[in-house]
C-alpha cells in the first residue's frame, strides 16, 4: 500500500474528509452532500484492489495467529493466550 500513489492519495484524502467532518460535526450539523461525499470516500476506499488485498492479508495474518494460538494451548495444556497477557494492575 505505501508504493501505491493512487492508494495513498485515497487514503489521505479519506483521513482528511474524516478530520473535516469531525470538525464540522462539532460546530454544527453535517449537510447531506458532506455525508454523501464521505460515503463515496468510503466506497473508493472498499473498492481499491490494494486496500482489498492488504485487508485480506490482515484477515489470514490474524486467522493464521489465531490458529498457531490455539495449537499452543494445545501442546501446553492450557489457554496459551492467558500466558501472553500482561498482568492485570486492578
Amino acid at each position: 500500500m505505501e508504493t501505491d500513489r493512487e492508494t495513498q492519495e485515497l487514503i489521505s484524502q479519506f483521513l482528511n474528509k474524516q478530520r473535516e467532518l469531525w470538525l464540522n460535526q462539532r460546530n454544527r450539523n453535517l449537510t447531506r452532500d458532506e455525508i454523501a461525499s464521505f460515503r463515496n470516500l468510503q466506497n473508493k476506499i472498499i473498492a481499491n484492489p490494494v486496500i482489498r488485498k492488504f485487508s485480506l492479508a490482515q484477515i489470514q495474518a490474524f486467522d493464521f495467529c489465531r490458529l498457531v494460538a490455539g495449537r499452543l494451548s494445545e501442546l501446553l495444556g492450557t489457554d496459551f493466550g492467558t500466558l501472553i497477557s500482561p498482568p492485570s494492575s486492578c
